[in-house]
């Protein structure tokens, strides 16, 4: 086993201390906004065996704002792009305390057990995609470093997190497209209604997991949460079992954020994997929906969406809350607050570069 951490020399504050101006070791590092720490950059052949960390932040959003990157091999496009918080737990920026066997969130720390080989390099890397600083990052990795190398295992672990809000009317959401060979090891779905008088209806749409150009489905569900392993709109509220739960139940804004782990039941695939879930019976119910693909294949991976540093990530009702909290109503309405990030991005971005 070998072992890295965020612990390190850092250099001396620049007030004078009692001991002088000397240097320190310290368990944390701050990230300022939209810098990328390194976390880990190894060559040879290995496997990650755990991950750990924790974080503080002013920012209410950081545990969507915070990004990892995992790089295997020298690739150029990263095979994890996920906020930190969805990769491990709920949705929406929120801890939920709760624990299982591949990832969790305990008692202010979050972890990650999910088995990661790598045959010529592994580089992971935390970027601070928001406005305010990471004041404290602390971070520990376990791995392995197999001298002998690890030619025979062509398989590379990957997750992706994507978003659509709002979804599409009469086309189910997409959890994942990818191209090669491997197998599907997880879901993690987050669903917001975005009218109110329909309530959790959107559970009523079905999961369809196709292979291979096959007609038949490989994988699929009688309703969103009976994939989950749960039934009748998560009658009996939050749960978290060993691999699969629900982990936010809000009757107030008809949010939810599941997950599930295939680990004794992998999907396989040996061409290509569609993984879908239909919003409502038919598409027809106007949602909020993200979520992380976890899977395993050969590289080169197809890149099916853009980067999550790129994606909406906040919460359309967390902002119309924060806004009412501050004014007294939402004085700045969601759909304004995208529309001026647009404009920004389109008009002023490109004069600054």
């Amino acid at each position: 086993m070998r072992y890295a951490s965020t612990t390190g020399k850092h250099p001396p504050p620049a007030s004078p201390s009692p001991l002088g101006r000397v240097e320190r070791w310290l368990d944390w590092v701050p990230i300022e906004p939209g810098e990328r720490f390194t976390l880990l950059d190894v060559k040879g052949a290995g496997c990650i065996a755990s991950i750990w960390f924790t974080l503080r932040s002013r920012d209410r959003y950081i545990l969507r704002n915070a990004i990892l990157n995992i790089y295997w091999d020298g690739e150029g496009n990263p095979s994890v792009d996920v906020p930190l918080g969805d990769f491990v737990g709920a949705g929406y920026g929120e801890y939920k305390h709760h624990s299982t066997l591949l990832l969790g969130e305990t008692s202010g720390g979050y972890y990650s057990f999910i088995p990661m080989p790598f045959s010529e390099s592994c580089k992971i890397e935390v970027i601070n995609a928001s406005n305010e600083p990471i004041s404290s990052f602390y971070a520990m990795i376990g791995y392995y470093v197999f001298e002998e190398g690890l030619d025979d295992v062509k398989l590379r672990f990957h997750a992706k997190w994507r978003r659509e809000n709002p979804t599409q009317e009469g086309k189910p959401y997409t959890i994942l497209e990818a191209e090669g060979k491997g197998f599907y090891t997880g879901t993690r779905l987050n669903m917001q209604s975005l009218r109110r008088e329909r309530g959790f209806t959107y559970l009523e749409g079905n999961f369809e997991v196709k292979v291979d150009d096959e007609e038949t489905l490989s994988y699929g569900s009688t309703g969103t949460e009976d994939y989950f392993l749960s039934g009748w709109y998560f009658l009996h509220g939050v749960y978290a079992a060993m691999t699969h739960g629900i982990l936010i139940k809000d009757e107030r804004r008809f949010r939810t954020s599941c997950f599930r782990f295939h680990i004794f039941d992998p999907i396989p695939f040996y061409r290509r994997i569609s993984v879908r879930v239909h919003h409502g019976e038919y598409d027809e119910v106007e949602a909020d929906y993200s979520s992380v693909a976890y899977w395993y294949q050969e590289e080169p991976h197809k890149e099916f969406s853009k980067p999550c540093r790129e994606e909406d990530r906040i919460p359309k009702g967390e902002f119309e809350d924060s806004m009412r909290a501050i004014y007294g109503k939402p004085s700045v309405t969601y759909e304004q607050h995208q529309y001026v990030r647009r404009m920004i991005k389109r008009y002023i971005e490109p004069i600054l570069e």
